[in-house]
């Protein structure tokens, strides 16, 4: 629960906060290839767009490829 001490902070924050995830294939050791949802440091934002773009960089930092990207998810 977020405490006010005005409404002056009430109004500076945000009143949507968008997240977003993103499902992947990842390969074991083995060779078997599993789905996961991934929700990387940072893919947060005041818009969809941004929490997306924040997690597609964060995707990318972690060096998968487009190739094993199942599906984008924000909420």
């Amino acid at each position: 629960m977020i405490r006010f001490n005005n409404n002056k902070e009430r109004k500076n924050m945000p009143n949507t906060f968008f997240t977003t995830s993103i499902e992947h294939l990842t390969t074991t050791a083995d060779g078997d290839k599993f789905i996961v949802s991934t929700t990387f440091a940072n893919s947060y934002g005041d818009t969809a767009s941004i929490s997306e773009a924040n997690a597609i960089a964060g995707f990318e930092q972690e060096g998968l490829k487009a190739d094993d990207l199942m599906s984008i998810t924000t909420v």
